[in-house]
């Protein structure tokens, strides 16, 4: 990849992991509060919404329910939010330096 697609475009990968970050969050937030509805009324079977973890063979089952649980998003989450905060910094700091460089090349090829 080159540099200059770096310089020009900064706001695809950030765009990506903001998504995903907004994605997980919202993922997360709905099986939270499935939950607290779940808690809050015991009569009201709520489980079609979020379904609690079984042991099952399958391992698509194992999958999906792994996916059903609000820990799983929050994780989702949390590692979304982190590669997101590293990538703006990267582009933030790593800019300037690239753009010197890239400028010290072309003074140097004259």
């Amino acid at each position: 990849m080159k540099p200059h697609i770096i310089l020009r475009y900064p706001f695809i990968d950030d765009s990506c992991f903001g998504a995903g970050c907004y994605a997980t969050y919202m993922k997360y937030d709905e099986l939270k509060r499935a939950e607290e509805l779940a808690n809050s009324y015991p009569g009201v079977d709520v489980s079609a919404k979020s379904p609690q973890p079984r042991v099952t063979e399958s391992a698509e089952n194992e999958w999906n329910q792994i996916l059903a649980m609000k820990d799983t998003w929050l994780a989702f989450l949390i590692i979304s939010a982190v590669a997101l905060v590293i990538v703006l910094l990267l582009v933030i700091f790593l800019r300037n330096q690239i753009q010197i460089a890239v400028a010290l090349i072309k003074e140097a090829s004259k």
